[in-house]
């Protein structure tokens, strides 16, 4: 179930298996600002370096080198002046193509 309660989203494919991993992760982008999930409640809003980096249980410092450009790993966000911000449902994207990639590397 979503944070919604609506019909599981899918991102970028119709693949049954990104929308299980959306579903089972969309909560957890809804208790980072729930101020914010009141407003949107999807995956679609933006995150703060902070928030992804809350997100994925890293260090933010992880985040800010998965932005550099020569980052092969690159994490999808943009610039909004000297800030970096990023769409949830991007960073879910980028986070299943690692998972998979990494699996079709073991």
């Amino acid at each position: 179930m979503n944070v919604r309660g609506d019909t599981p989203k899918t991102y970028l494919c119709d693949n049954e298996r990104v929308s299980a991993n959306v579903e089972r992760v969309e909560p957890q982008i809804a208790t980072i600002r729930p101020s914010v999930r009141d407003f949107d409640g999807d995956a679609s809003m933006l995150l703060t370096v902070q928030e992804v980096a809350e997100l994925l249980k890293v260090p933010v410092s992880w985040v800010y080198e998965r932005t550099r450009e020569r980052s092969p790993e690159r994490i999808p966000g943009f610039r909004l002046g000297k800030y970096w911000r990023f769409r949830g449902a991007d960073v879910l994207a980028w986070l299943e193509r690692q998972r998979v990639g990494a699996k079709s590397n073991a």
